[in-house]
């Protein structure tokens, strides 16, 4: 699957900034990770209660609603009443 997405300046600068420190950093075995495989790899190395987790905390940031310590942390935002 190929997908495009635009992402706001600010979260393009962190990837691309993480694979300039890889470079520096993998430089002596002459090949590292760009900013799209790192973003690749993001992406794949979550699982659907990972993705769902950080959705519920962006949404929680967003709109200013507390994050609850304990179980109700488990229970996305949209399904409590």
């Amino acid at each position: 699957m190929i997908m495009t997405l635009p992402l706001p300046d600010d979260v393009a600068r962190e990837y691309f900034l993480a694979a300039d420190k890889l470079s520096t950093h993998l430089a002596p075995l002459g090949r590292s990770p760009d900013a799209r495989t790192l973003m690749v790899m993001v992406l794949s190395s979550m699982s659907a209660e990972e993705m769902v987790t950080q959705f519920d905390l962006a949404l929680r940031s967003i709109v200013g609603t507390p994050i609850p310590a304990g179980p109700e942390w488990d229970t996305p935002v949209e399904s409590r009443s």
